[in-house]
């Protein structure tokens, strides 16, 4: 494995390789099909070791700086969740308001508040008021009743076609997966029998070379 400098020909798509290229200018040139070296404990040892000691001195890279801004959050000053930012901020271990149950009792007037006519009416009023949603609440259920099974069917008959329709996707992605490694495989196979075939031919010139040397280190010393 080893670090080349590169001038890329065109822009990498916004990821890690991106920001390899931007920031360092290298390339990892490497054949992971056909390179044991990292086998090799003395190898791997040596690996994890620069590894940390870069990141020892590793500065991440703002990699959400192409993303948009988060945007500000802007709540009316007379809304509910306004009050309760406002509160929380005020005071960030308070507990919010219990829910007021009062409404939903059904009780008269009673002692001194039985002689004002304004109290029955409220009273009156509440006791409407939970006979609606009581009617509202059996209404509910009897459309549930009704409709609510085929209405769940449906539902999830559309989270079966969604979730084959993800599966379809997914499969597709693992194929286009499996091809690229595949071609890298026999790409790698091919570039690992030239590589070793060139070695072998640099051995043997590497050889040639110093026999030769040595032929005319002898010449030399014979004519001197």
């Amino acid at each position: 494995m080893a670090l080349v400098s590169v001038k890329p020909k065109e822009d990498l798509p916004r990821c890690i390789a991106q920001i390899i290229q931007k920031d360092h200018n290298v390339l990892v040139d490497a054949l992971p099909y056909i390179d044991k070296e990292f086998d090799q404990a003395d190898t791997k040892d040596l690996v994890e070791r620069l590894i940390d000691e870069e990141m020892e001195s590793f500065e991440p890279s703002d990699y959400l700086s192409m993303l948009p801004p988060v945007p500000s959050l802007r709540l009316p000053a007379d809304s509910v969740l306004h009050a309760e930012f406002k509160r929380l901020e005020d005071a960030p271990n308070s507990h919010m308001p219990a829910v007021d149950m009062s409404r939903y009792t059904l009780s008269a007037p009673s002692g001194a508040d039985a002689e004002d006519l304004s109290n029955w009416q409220k009273a009156l009023a509440n006791v409407q008021r939970q006979q609606e949603y009581s009617t509202i609440r059996l209404s509910n259920v009897d459309l549930m009743s009704q409709f609510g099974v085929n209405a769940w069917r449906a539902y999830n008959s559309g989270l079966e076609d969604s979730n084959s329709l993800l599966k379809s996707d997914i499969s597709k992605v693992d194929a286009k997966i499996l091809a690229i490694n595949r071609k890298r495989y026999f790409e790698q196979e091919a570039a690992g029998v030239k590589i070793r075939r060139l070695e072998d031919k640099y051995i043997s010139l590497r050889d040639k070379n110093l026999r030769l040397t040595t032929l005319c280190q002898d010449l030399e010393a014979t004519l001197s």
